[in-house]
Order: C-alpha cells, then structure tokens, then sequence
C-alpha cells in the first residue's frame, strides 16, 4: 500500500513540473527586452500533433516591472494567480466534451510604459507561434485593468 501512495505522489508531483509557469525573454524585433511567463499544459509533449488554445493574459498597471528581478509581480492576480496556485488551464468543452488545455503567455509590461503598447502581443503571438502548436482558431487575448484597456486597442 505505501508503494502505490508513493507512486501516485510521484505521478501527481511529476504532472505540477511540466505544467508550472516558466520565467522566459526575449527581444523584440524593436529592441525591448520583454520579461514574461510561459504556461505549458501538462499533456504538450505527449500529443506531438495537437494544436493547443493560446491565451495571452495583460497584467494591470502595478504589476509593471524589469522583466526580470520584478517579473513575479505578474503572479498576484487573475490567471497568472490561478496557475501559480496550481490551476492547470484545463476545461472541459461544453458542446464537445473534450478537455482543452491552454498555453497561456503573461508578459511584463516595462515601467517606461504607462500602457501596453501593440508590440507587446505581436511578439507573444510570434514567439507562441515560432514555438508551440497554437490552434490558430482558438487565440484569446486577455487582461485587468490596464491589460484590459491593451486588449482593447489590440482589437
């Protein structure tokens, strides 16, 4: 008995590392650096040919910062939050009744900003594109408070 509980702690605390944010940065085919998070869902690299939802989440206005060192102010709220409290990002499609699991990308925006600028996306877009398998039908862009009012001029 204490094997198989042993075991499934294993399996439980194996699926949590392949499925945690990842600190992650790029430059910006304008020069900017860009501090971001990298949500990979738990099944990635065991369905190589499914294409995967992609959300894009814009933090509020507080949580500006280097993209480095102040990077974790991006996991205080709303789906940064839900996935650093081990949230997977998993539903279950209510007309299909399939799970779905997002990709999900929660870049930083810099304090020499005082509202997200356009490039922030194309970039997450480009580098989602250039490394995962998005389902290009299924690509969300989403945010609070200031990421809200980006998501807006992204429209």
């Amino acid at each position: 008995m204490k094997k198989i509980i042993v075991a499934i702690l294993l399996l439980v605390a194996g699926s949590k590392v392949f499925s945690q944010q990842v600190p992650k940065s790029l430059t910006a085919s304008n020069g900017e650096f860009v501090g971001f998070y990298q949500f990979t869902p738990y099944d990635y690299t065991q369905n190589p040919t499914k294409k995967y939802p992609l959300i894009i989440f814009l933090h509020g206005i507080g949580e500006r910062g280097n993209g480095t060192t102040e990077l974790p102010w991006v996991l205080g709220d709303a789906i940064p939050r839900i996935i650093n409290a081990g949230g997977t990002m998993t539903y279950t499609n209510p007309v299909t009744g399939q799970k779905e699991t997002f990709i999900v990308l929660s870049p930083q925006l810099s304090k020499n900003y005082g509202w997200w600028q356009n490039f922030y996306v194309d970039e997450m877009l480009k580098y989602a594109r250039q490394n995962f398998r998005v389902d290009e039908n299924k690509i969300y862009l989403t945010g609070l408070s200031a990421g809200g009012g980006g998501t807006y001029r992204e429209s």
